[in-house]
């Protein structure tokens, strides 16, 4: 007998604990294949910085990599013009040379012939597909392994030794980096650890800007000025962005006091002060309104 489960009695919570990400499940698919994910930048150019990766050990020639795939696709129109179907196909290649627009599968396969090299694509379903340079001018081309994710990114893939191997390299270099540059002491952490530098690179970056626009959107657009001490200070509501934070997170914590509290605080005139911004403002506006009615 098949058991019925009221929908009103699932935990909506329990659900959502239990989802699992694409990343999480090709990354365990991999793991079982001794391989792991190293991810790239999420900039557009996530294939041509993990192809430049894997065939020069760094990601700086990305934008090579891109022209080179651009003009063997620009050379060889019989052969790639039918694949090309959203835009005319002299606008398409003008559109992918751009830094920002991440390349597909057209550009894996021609990726494959330009730079004469075998490339695998996992998905968290597995080996996704396989381009195999046609020439036979190589007998052992190099082989390539890529993970694509969410419809259009890509990650490199390498083995599980070739990190334990970069990890040790780079705690070699930070042993004589750390001591002279910063400072530090170099044996605190003796287990090497890899870094994926250009990644947190990317991150820090993007964190930034994400900052910095959260903070342009709370001012009504206007970027915010600073203050002699280097506070960041919004001319419009004339409160400190820190000011704005703690004012927002006295009323969560407002929001947590029992009823019992909340009449105390009240009685005892203890509540947070609104912003200073708003109480200009509205006397500004009650000033003009008194001299009309003199006038």
């Amino acid at each position: 007998m098949t058991e019925t489960v009221d929908i009103l009695d699932v935990d909506l919570d329990d659900v959502l604990a239990k989802t699992i990400s694409d990343e999480e499940i090709a990354d365990e698919m991999l793991r079982n294949k001794g391989l792991r994910r190293k991810p790239c930048a999420k900039d557009g150019s996530c294939l041509f910085r993990s192809i430049s990766e894997q065939l020069f050990h760094s990601q700086i020639y990305h934008q090579d990599v891109r022209r080179h795939c651009v003009n063997h696709i620009r050379d060889n129109k019989d052969l790639y013009q039918f694949y090309i179907v959203e835009l005319p196909f002299d606008e398409y290649l003008e559109s992918m040379m751009k830094d920002t627009e991440w390349g597909g599968q057209l550009e894996v396969e021609a990726i494959a012939q330009c730079f004469k090299c075998n490339i695998r694509v996992y998905s968290k379903r597995g080996v996704d597909a396989e381009h195999t340079y046609n020439g036979k001018d190589v007998t052992n081309p190099p082989l390539i392994q890529l993970c694509y994710l969410n419809g259009n990114h890509y990650d490199s893939v390498f083995t599980l030794e070739f990190f334990e191997s970069c990890a040790f390299l780079q705690g070699m270099i930070y042993d004589e980096i750390l001591p002279v540059v910063f400072e530090e002491d170099s044996t605190s952490n003796p287990e090497p650890v890899y870094r994926n530098v250009e990644y947190d690179i990317w991150k820090e970056e993007v964190d930034k800007r994400n900052k910095e626009d959260l903070e342009v959107a709370m001012n009504d657009g206007e970027p915010l000025r600073r203050t002699r001490s280097g506070r960041k200070y919004s001319t419009f509501k004339q409160t400190t962005i820190f000011d704005l934070f703690d004012y927002m997170q006295s009323d969560t914590e407002d929001e947590k006091k029992s009823d019992d509290d909340k009449d105390e605080d009240y009685k005892n005139k203890t509540l947070t002060k609104p912003f200073t911004g708003v109480k200009k403002r509205k006397k500004r506006v009650s000033t003009l309104s008194n001299k009309k009615k003199k006038n």
